[in-house]
């Protein structure tokens, strides 16, 4: 098994670059020749689907990304908002980062 590709890039900046580019790099990662993704995102729990409490993140079958809005959506934004650097160890746990 030969390691995946490198990516390099230059740094992401905000949560929306973070979705922009987010295709494009695991495109890259997996060698594949296109992304599935749609470009939506959309959060969990899904109101018409019975998603269990652990799942954090499906891939659709229609190309949708449904991530956990309390797990990651909103972890997330909050890095994006507090520079990493500035959060401290303890501060990064509870956001669940």
């Amino acid at each position: 098994m030969t390691a995946p590709a490198t990516v390099a890039a230059r740094p992401v900046r905000t949560l929306d670059e973070l979705f922009d580019r987010q295709a494009d790099a695991a495109v890259a990662v997996g060698r594949a020749d296109r992304s599935c993704w749609n470009g939506r995102i959309d959060w969990l729990p899904r109101s018409e689907f019975r998603d269990p409490d652990e799942v954090v993140g499906i891939a659709d079958w229609d190309g949708t990304i449904c991530l956990s809005r309390d797990s990651v959506l909103r972890p997330l934004a909050r890095l994006f908002t507090e520079h990493p650097a500035s959060l401290s160890p303890r501060r990064l746990l509870e956001a669940k980062l």
